[in-house]
């Protein structure tokens, strides 16, 4: 029964269209909180994380199956009582994935394939092409002008104090 519903899990999946570029580029130029409110991504990380060893479970939910909590940015799945993250960013999406969590990765962001994968452990000296390429420096232009934002708003709020 259970690999039945992984099959069917992963059709829906497949059936569900790709994002459109236009809606990408709409939505990266939204504020995320309101995009997180409003958008419908599908659901992501369940059954990952960590260095425990897990099955792949292809979630067939999306962000608005999921139960609102006080965070905007945070809902509840009732299927598997686990948080569900909203990432307006992919550095964020990959910090939570690795975490174990589930997450909902905003459609304004630019994905690619394994952009969720682990972080790569370095045996020995890697190379400088190997280190631009891992995790957080390889981000989209929408997630990294996002990252900056967030960070350009923490000095301004420091300097105030």
């Amino acid at each position: 029964m259970r690999e039945l519903e992984g099959q069917l899990a992963a059709l829906s999946k497949a059936i569900r269209r790709p994002t459109p570029a236009r809606l990408r580029e709409l939505a990266a130029a939204f504020d995320p909180n309101w995009l997180a409110v409003v958008s419908d991504p599908e659901i992501e990380g369940c059954g990952k994380g960590g260095w425990t060893l897990r099955f792949d479970f292809i979630c067939d939910k999306s962000w608005a199956d999921m139960k609102p909590t006080g965070d905007d940015k945070v809902r509840r799945c009732e299927a598997c009582s686990k948080s569900v993250h909203f990432c307006d960013n992919i550095a964020d999406a990959r910090d939570h994935s690795h975490q174990g969590h589930c997450i909902a990765v905003d459609l304004g962001i630019t994905r690619r394939d394994g952009d969720l994968t682990p972080r790569t452990m370095f045996l020995g000296r890697p190379s400088r092409e190997m280190l631009r390429r891992t995790y957080r420096e390889d981000v989209d232009p929408v997630s990294q002008a996002r990252l900056d934002a967030r960070k350009r708003a923490g000095q301004r709020r420091t300097r105030r104090r």
